[in-house]
């Protein structure tokens, strides 16, 4: 079984304001989600 998630993370470096947006891949193996690889957009 395979998923994907898409977020965005909202963080401050110095003082600037910036984003992670990305949409990230995950993988159901034995009952546990594992992650694979990610989109950065």
């Amino acid at each position: 079984m395979t998923g994907t998630v898409e977020f965005v993370a909202r963080y401050k470096i110095d003082g600037k304001g910036t984003r992670l947006h990305e949409i990230s891949r995950f993988e159901k193996i034995d009952g546990r989600w594992y992650y694979l690889d990610g989109q950065h957009l």
